[in-house]
């Protein structure tokens, strides 16, 4: 067995087939396809074993609801791919996505490809992900791409033997955006990657998508520590300069969850207290986003570097957090 396609299934109902016949459409044949029902109280569960009852190759996996890392590092104790695909069961994927993931494998610890962003609302798709056909080192990765921006599971191929070997899982703790931490901690272990031209995952906007998020301070500036950390170590092993802008422009997105998480907080004194807490400890980081910036950025930019708090929380809450 080749491929392993891991898909983690939680009430997808009406986009499930669409996903799945994607899947087994693909010109290249050698994967098995492990959908993990995560609890689901629709009908995803009966979808999936449907499949499973017609094609050898799907195999369904029940539990009760735990969460996508859960229902993520389950399936990797079950897969017997030589590789890990992960595809998530709202989206697409092109019929030759498996196939030119899989020309690359053997000589690269990791292959990437491109992502057609589908939007709504007749909004123009989004790449993300524009590459060139080359090889890169690990090192001149992290130099010329943010990898936190990149750092979606899809659609990427993984080999298992790293996987396993380093006992590399999702953190069950976390409830989102778990895809970074564990691609940080494979890339300790990867020299270079293969990014192709490609771009044959179809990630699709839903509705619910478009919804404000609300963060928790608590497990956001959690999420920032461990990314923090795992940053460090994947930059040690690598010999990049730890405090340096590298890291300053991969800690943007978790700093920006803190940062809402903060906003919200209906209490002012507790508010001010968590904003100049993390403009101490993250002022390097918060300077490196605010460098480049242009107009009112460059006015956040001098505000960071004078330390006003105060100035800040405007700042945020009438130009960034509307």
């Amino acid at each position: 067995m080749n491929i392993s396609v891991i898909v983690p299934v939680y009430n997808t109902e009406k986009l499930l087939d669409r996903s799945i016949q994607s899947i087994l459409n693909q010109s290249f044949t050698d994967f098995e396809l492990l959908l993990v029902d995560d609890g689901s109280s629709d009908n995803s569960g009966a979808v999936c074993d449907a499949y499973a009852s017609k094609d050898p190759r799907v195999k369904v996996i029940h539990q009760a609801n735990s969460g996508v890392s859960v229902a993520r590092n389950k399936a990797i104790e079950l897969s017997s791919g030589k590789y890990l695909a992960f595809i998530d069961s709202d989206d697409m994927v092109q019929p030759n996505y498996l196939s030119k993931l899989y020309e690359e494998s053997e000589e690269h610890g990791m292959v990437c490809q491109g992502i057609i962003f589908k939007r709504l609302n007749g909004k123009k798709d989004i790449v993300i992900g524009d590459f060139d056909d080359r090889n890169v080192s690990t090192v001149d990765f992290f130099k010329e791409h943010r990898v936190t921006k990149l750092g979606y599971l899809f659609p990427k191929l993984y080999k298992r033997s790293i996987i396993n070997e380093h006992n590399i899982r999702f953190d069950e703790s976390v409830l989102s955006v778990g895809d970074s931490l564990f691609n940080l901690e494979y890339l300790k272990y990867v020299d270079s990657l293969f990014l192709s031209s490609v771009k044959g995952y179809i990630y699709i906007e839903l509705a619910n998508s478009l919804v404000k998020k609300k963060y928790n301070y608590d497990k956001e500036y959690e999420l920032l520590e461990k990314a923090d950390r795992a940053l460090k170590e994947v930059m040690t092993v690598h010999k990049l300069p730890i405090d340096s802008s590298i890291k300053y422009k991969e800690l943007e997105y978790y700093l920006f969850r803190v940062l809402n998480s903060i906003i919200v907080m209906s209490d002012a004194e507790e508010r001010r207290i968590k904003l100049t807490r993390l403009m101490k400890l993250y002022k390097n980081e918060l300077l490196e986003i605010y460098s480049k910036a242009k107009g009112r950025g460059r006015i956040a930019y001098r505000i960071i570097k004078k330390n006003r708090v105060n100035l800040f929380e405007f700042y945020l809450k009438k130009f960034v957090f509307k």
